[in-house]
């Protein structure tokens, strides 16, 4: 069986691919090709702000939309969400164990209001679609064309028309979703492209499953005023889907070639860094 690990360095993002034979692969994620897609609005942003700025305000809403990432994935798999601001913290630090010790399941903390607000707009989507996890968080992968990724969600939906997307209402088919959380101001033309590839790669021969019925990104950034304020959701159908592909393999094709022999930088990461004797006596036993 093979086995896939993410390794990240800051920005870059590559996946090592244990093969069954023993040999070791690094595959570039989907989102490092993605590079290469012109970008012609992020030019004119970071005209207008100068890129140390513009590198921070990057940096900023890259943690951001991960904390909220990793907040929902801990909702999804039956975990608890607390919102506990350091200035006034609504949970003392027993009554968190005291969560913990009863659910048997990770407790995470979000200190930001504006992050806990991505995460309840969220939890409304699935509350309103009675969406069905079937993964969260996957590694998935094409061994054909080197490339990996990790999608966010797979939903197994009943058919209806859901309040979901501002003024309009969302008409679902009955089946599976290949689903993406954006919690940017924009969706971009990337994520379209993105949530495209990781459909493929999920279905591993690329021939969609007659239950596939679409993919969908999740975005809880909108600026939608009706249905779940700030939240809209995006549909792909299948023959969209399939253009989208299309164009990521174009994209791909124009990174593979300014990148011929890229690798990931190897560098282990100590787990802490102290001058306290007694942890580095207890870390060494």
């Amino acid at each position: 069986m093979n086995v896939v690990k993410l390794i990240e360095y800051f920005d870059e993002h590559f996946y090592a691919l244990q093969m069954e034979d023993g040999n070791r692969e690094y595959f570039p994620s989907v989102t490092t090709k993605l590079r290469a897609a012109p970008k012609p609005f992020l030019s004119r942003w970071r005209g207008d702000l100068g890129n140390r700025e513009a590198d921070f305000r990057m940096y900023d809403a890259a943690n951001k939309g991960k904390r909220i990432h990793y907040a929902v994935g801990v909702f999804l798999n039956d975990g608890v969400v607390l919102y506990n601001p350091f200035n006034h913290p609504n949970y003392k630090p027993e009554e968190i164990k005291e969560i913990q010790s009863k659910i048997g399941q990770e407790v995470f903390i979000l200190q930001d209001q504006e992050e806990m607000l991505h995460v309840v707009r969220f939890q409304e989507w699935i509350k309103r679609t009675n969406a069905k996890v079937v993964a969260t968080d996957m590694i998935v992968y094409d061994l054909k064309n080197k490339e990996a990724g990790t999608l966010d969600f797979v939903f197994d939906i009943e058919a209806g028309a859901y309040d979901v997307n501002g003024s309009k209402l969302l008409k679902l088919e009955k089946g599976l979703y290949v689903g993406d959380l954006k919690s940017g101001n924009e969706v971009y033309d990337d994520a379209n492209m993105q949530v495209a590839a990781y459909s493929k790669m999920y279905f591993i021969n690329g021939e969609f499953p007659t239950n596939f019925k679409g993919a969908m990104i999740i975005h809880t950034g909108a600026k939608t005023k009706n249905g779940i304020p700030g939240l809209s959701t995006v549909m792909r159908s299948l023959e969209e889907i399939n253009a989208d592909y299309m164009d990521f393999r174009h994209v791909a094709a124009v990174w593979n070639r300014g990148n011929k022999n890229a690798m990931p930088r190897i560098l282990e990461f100590p787990g802490m860094v102290t001058k306290n004797e007694a942890f580095i006596e207890k870390k060494e036993n």
